[in-house]
Formats: C-alpha cells, sequence, structure tokens
C-alpha cells in the first residue's frame, strides 16, 4: 500500500487494531517484522456498535472506503478517495454515508493537528513483548 508514493504497509506487516464504541473509525498500529512500529491505518466506516461493555456483540462493521495513513511523526496521507468515489457513483455507498466518510476524514486531521488524534490509548500502546522458548 502506497501514500505519497511511499510504501506504508508491506507484505509481512502486522497490525494491532482498535475499536470504539459509536466512533466511525477504527485504528491501526501497524508494525513491520512484528516490532518496527510503522504508522497508524485508519479506516472510515458506519458507527461501530456492540452491545454493552461486551465486544463479542460486535455488530457487522461497514467500510466507508475512505482511510487516512499516519505516519509516526504524524504527517498523514488520505487514501482510497477514488474508491469511495466509485462506491458512491455506483450507489454502493448513499450520499449521506460518503459526506459522512469525508467529515470523518476531516474532524481526524483536525484533531491530529491539535495533538488529539490518535488518542492516548493508541499512541501509548506498547507490543508485549515475543514469547519465546526455552
Amino acid at each position: 500500500m502506497l501514500a505519497d508514493g511511499h510504501a506504508v504497509i508491506e507484505p509481512g506487516d502486522t497490525g494491532v487494531w482498535f475499536l470504539f464504541q459509536d466512533r466511525p473509525y477504527d485504528i491501526a498500529r501497524v508494525y513491520r517484522s512484528g516490532v518496527e512500529f510503522r504508522g497508524y491505518y485508519v479506516d472510515m466506516l458506519e458507527p461501530v456498535r456492540w452491545s454493552g461493555s461486551d465486544p463479542g456483540t460486535l455488530e457487522p462493521i461497514t467500510d466507508l472506503f475512505l482511510d487516512l495513513w499516519i505516519w509516526p511523526d504524524l504527517r498523514h496521507a488520505v487514501l482510497d478517495e477514488d474508491e469511495l468515489h466509485q462506491a458512491e457513483t455506483r450507489g454502493g455507498v448513499s450520499p449521506d454515508q460518503a459526506a459522512s466518510a469525508r467529515a470523518t476524514a476531516a474532524e481526524l486531521i483536525s484533531g491530529i493537528a491539535k495533538g488529539q488524534f490518535p488518542p492516548p490509548v493508541v499512541r501509548n500502546y506498547e507490543l508485549p513483548p515475543p514469547v519465546t522458548s526455552t
């Protein structure tokens, strides 16, 4: 996957995904070789929902095509605008869903500029040490 002409996600990279109740996005911390932090990948979605405090009741997630890549230094690039446009043109997403995806991306970009996004629980996450066998 490319952003601004640079490879940001490559075969073998891994991610730790964060879902937030009633938020219209998810966030992944992406790692190369399971250890080197590469950046954040954000999907614009219909709001994520589950029942009560049980994430096991997660409702189906509706991806709205538009994505955001954020480098560790917080530079960012909007991805897949062309896919969103195609989906909107072909009726795969409604005009309201497309507008929501674009508004969410704009809100998150504003949050990056203000130092409020990604949220601390994502920014401060540390991978557990690798399991080694003896």
